[in-house]
């Protein structure tokens, strides 16, 4: 992994938060901290419930957003809100533009606006994915300390997606939205079908355009269409996200009894709530798109079985 020089100072401060909060690393005492400060909280990734909810927004052609808060989103999200380790924000949130395949040569004024740019995506959406809820097996303390150094971005990212959500779950943000484990992307390609046949057409938002061929195969009285993003070349020059422009523009302005299926890293949540302003339902699935292709890239998809 990428050595983003940390100061040891800091280092040690998010050492002592971890050590300082260790329940949150727990899915059981997280799930019973969220359960009484939200909509509704779901536990199983794998859940007919997440399907049903997004079918039930389909046959009644709801606007309705489904974004996931990874580790990747909560660099952006929560960019600002630690200033006691402010190297680590900067350093993680700039890796976090920097290793997506559509991407910019960002700056702090970017970074403070795609901040406020995925709060506004979370205050929009309707069920979010959040870190935490589950875990394909136990994670301690100690072993979470331990792999800090091996993976710095991912493992700050992680522990702001435990922190910094209970935070806001304690400030009421939750309390008209549903919560769902960051994966439920597996009920979503597990439950498939019957979102595609509530769909009146099918939108795709990847650079992997081999899934419109599969799904069109598949489902051959389905509609679909593949809103591919351009994959930006390096090293990186343009200072501004042209590439979010680019989906934007493809959009139609009325979406109202469509399904978008999207899958863009962090600017997934951005896109999930232009659709919703548009009348669609938009679900973030991120890695699902490589699993209905039969690609494992991810250790959690060989620990999981999946119906597909």
């Amino acid at each position: 992994m990428k050595d983003l020089n940390i100061p040891e100072s800091e280092k040690a401060r998010f050492e002592q938060m971890v050590r300082a909060q260790p329940e949150l690393l727990s899915s059981r005492a997280l799930l019973a901290a969220l359960k009484p400060l939200a909509k509704q909280v779901i536990s199983d990734p794998q859940s007919p419930d997440i399907g049903r909810l997004i079918q039930t927004a389909l046959r009644q052609e709801q606007a309705y957003s489904v974004i996931r808060l990874g580790d990747g989103e909560m660099n952006l999200l929560a960019y600002s809100k630690y200033p006691e380790v402010p190297e680590v924000s900067f350093k993680t949130a700039v890796e976090t533009v920097n290793k997506r395949q559509h991407s910019f040569k960002t700056s702090r004024t970017w970074l403070y606006l795609l901040e406020e740019m995925m709060h506004t995506a979370m205050l929009e959406s309707d069920l979010i994915g959040v870190l935490g809820l589950w875990r394909p097996g136990p994670l301690s303390m100690e072993q979470f300390i331990d792999s800090i150094d091996m993976n710095f971005r991912g493992r700050w990212g992680q522990w702001i997606g435990l922190d910094y959500i209970k935070k806001l779950a304690l400030k009421g943000v939750f309390q008209e939205r549903v919560l769902a484990p960051a994966h439920l992307y597996f009920a979503v390609i597990e439950q498939l079908d019957q979102l595609l046949a509530c769909a009146a057409k099918t939108y795709l938002i990847t650079d992997q355009s081999p899934v419109h061929d599969l799904l069109s195969k598949q489902h051959p009285d389905g509609h679909f269409a593949l809103i591919q993003t351009p994959i930006s070349p390096r090293p990186l020059v343009n200072t501004e996200p042209d590439f979010l422009y680019n989906v934007m523009s493809q959009l139609p302005p009325c979406m109202k009894g469509t399904l978008t299926l999207v899958g863009a890293g962090p600017w997934s949540e951005f896109y999930c709530g232009w659709i919703k302003r548009r009348g669609g339902v938009a679900v973030d699935i991120g890695t699902g798109f490589d699993l209905l292709l039969g690609h494992q890239v991810r250790p959690v998809h060989r620990k999981v079985k999946l119906n597909l």
